[in-house]
């Protein structure tokens, strides 16, 4: 199959990193962190601490492979996985693993199966 050309804007991203096991979809990466505040005695903010950042991953494609035994079809909740389209900054690095919270799996009679992985990253458990 033939490579999009991109036209315009350079360095723009366009589609997605092939996953095992999976015809990728989606992918969904958000970063946050807790927050925690202290408050004078009129109940203003004024002092601001972030904390234990992480990321949220979703998962999303058409399964080609056999669930339970390929790529991101083999993943088990509460074990690292392996995300090809993994996105790392300053606060959770890419060193880190990725550990499988919840695998969804739809069928239906006119459409091919559907997966769906959430995982989270964290920034101090690799």
């Amino acid at each position: 199959m033939a490579s999009p050309t991109v036209i315009g804007t350079t360095g723009a991203t366009f589609g997605l990193t092939a996953e095992s096991g999976i015809l990728c979809q989606r992918v969904t990466v958000a970063t946050e962190a807790e927050k925690a505040s202290i408050r004078d005695n009129n109940g203003n903010e004024t002092t601001i601490a972030y904390f234990n950042p992480k990321q949220a991953y979703t998962v999303a494609g058409k399964t080609i492979g056999t669930i339970g035994t390929t790529g991101v079809l083999a993943a088990v909740p509460g074990v690292s996985v392996t995300v090809a389209n993994a996105i790392a900054n300053t606060a959770v690095t890419s060193a880190n693993a990725i550990y499988v919270d919840r695998l969804e799996f739809s069928k239906s009679a006119t459409e091919f199966q559907d997966f769906s992985m959430s995982a989270t990253k964290y920034a101090v458990i690799s």
